[in-house]
């Protein structure tokens, strides 16, 4: 008997115990909602993280053209690297320029297919996959210019300053046919104060200029688009409505869009921040385009 009520004590205290130990509902509401709390402040953090290295990568491949684009005048009589070159039979964009490539360490074998759009793709207008910008997410059917016709693809996560140089007639940059038009360059002499002249940034097409900069006209209203119905020659504010630029002297750095293009507040006066923006964008001040090198 003694036995038996000693084992059903034991087992009451057992019992207790484990009651003691059981959590309540409003324990576990409790832990639950810490393990909200910690999450949302760890995430936006996680977030901010990665947005930093990506902005870190992108700078990294801006600052890889830059330097090599400083190689590239040393072995060219101080010649920058053409924008384009429009010596027939080449008519090279800069960036299948075969000298930067090889300057870099690139082989544009190595490009990737953007095979999306549905139509076979004869080669594609990039740079090499490991130079695109991570934080660059558009395909051919989400934002890259697509021309079927050609089968040709615009990818480019970066493009190069061109208020440096001068339209061909009507032909902008564009040379149609092979025509001889001359080296859409500059040399380093011809420009003024390197370490603050745009060269190179985040955009949504292979080149960029001035008036393309304004987000409130462009990147504000449809973002990383391009195409039939989209501008051209846009900044991509991509990182946290910055960019990563690229300067002459071969430096870059990263810009938030209100250093890369100043907004005249009070009216919104054309010839006000044309001439407040210049100094950045054109290779002297007050001066719209250099001519064309013979």
């Amino acid at each position: 008997m003694v036995r038996v009520v000693l084992s059903e004590i034991t087992k009451g205290n057992a019992m207790e115990s484990c009651k003691n130990k059981a959590f309540t509902m409003i324990e576990l509401l409790v832990v639950i909602a810490i393990i909200a709390l910690l999450l949302s402040i760890v995430m936006p953090a996680l977030k901010m993280a990665k947005e930093q290295a990506q902005r870190l990568v992108c700078r990294a491949n801006i600052r890889s053209v830059m330097q090599a684009d400083q190689i590239y005048a040393s072995e060219n009589d101080q010649w920058y690297v053409p924008i384009v070159n429009g010596w027939s039979p080449y008519n090279w964009t800069w960036y299948r320029n075969p000298d930067l490539l090889r300057i870099i360490e690139l082989d544009r074998e190595n490009n990737k297919a953007v095979n999306d759009a549905g139509f076979d793709v004869k080669y594609n207008d990039t740079l090499p996959e490991e130079m695109r910008c991570p934080s660059d997410r558009r395909t051919a059917s989400t934002g890259l210019y697509v021309d079927a016709g050609i089968g040709q693809v615009f990818g480019m996560s970066y493009g190069f300053n061109i208020m440096s140089v001068r339209p061909a007639g009507d032909q902008w940059y564009y040379m149609i046919g092979g025509v001889r038009g001359g080296i859409h360059a500059l040399k380093t002499t011809e420009v003024k104060l390197p370490a603050v002249k745009f060269r190179m940034m985040d955009c949504s097409d292979w080149v960029v200029d001035r008036e393309r900069a304004d987000y409130t006209k462009y990147w504000d209203v449809d973002k990383d688009l391009l195409g039939a119905g989209h501008n051209w020659h846009k900044v991509a504010y991509r990182h946290k409505e910055g960019a990563n630029v690229g300067y002459y002297d071969g430096h870059a750095e990263y810009l938030p869009k209100e250093k890369i293009y100043m907004i005249e507040p009070s009216s919104r006066n054309p010839k006000i921040e044309k001439e407040s923006n210049s100094i950045h964008w054109v290779p002297k001040p007050g001066q719209e385009y250099l001519p064309r090198p013979l």
